[in-house]
């Protein structure tokens, strides 16, 4: 039995992100079958199997049985890459954890040196704060005690 053929057109048609001859993985006037592709090792597996995982690209009895064959490779292949990014989720989360714990510490350290900067500021503002209301409390005994004398110096004259 005669694979498919194909041609550097055919590829063209299914609209690739790029052009497989400007690259030069083909000619643009190639012609082949999907084993041809298969076999350029010259393009990415990924790129190879994207042209050929096709029903007009493969022979119809390849194609009826590719699902069946190819499920579990990629079944396969998607428990692993599950796995892989369990394990990178499971590693970043513990991560963040650690540097979620230095920043608290970092944070708690720096509201205990601000507390203590605020605490040492209200103890100097507190002493300004006495030292101005003694000396307003000694000018208003002064004022009052003047006041006082003249009155009674007033009134004994």
């Amino acid at each position: 039995m005669e694979l498919p053929r194909k041609t550097y057109q055919d590829i063209m048609d299914l609209e690739p992100c790029f052009d497989p001859a400007e690259r030069g993985q083909c000619t643009s006037d190639w012609e082949g079958t999907a084993l041809d592709i298969l076999r350029a090792s010259q393009v990415s597996v990924e790129d190879r199997l994207w042209v050929v995982m096709r029903a007009d690209w493969l022979p119809a009895p390849i194609w009826a049985e590719a699902d069946a064959k190819t499920a579990p490779i990629r079944a396969e292949a998607h428990a692993k890459i599950a796995s892989i990014r369990a394990e990178a989720d499971a590693k970043i989360a513990s991560i963040r954890a650690e540097a979620d714990a230095k920043i608290a510490s970092i944070w708690a350290e720096a509201d205990a040196k601000i507390a203590s900067i605020w605490a040492e500021a209200d103890a100097q503002i507190a002493s300004i704060w006495a030292e101005a209301d003694a000396k307003i409390v000694n000018w208003l005994i002064d004022a009052l005690t003047a006041y006082g004398s003249a009155a009674t110096e007033g009134e004994t004259s």
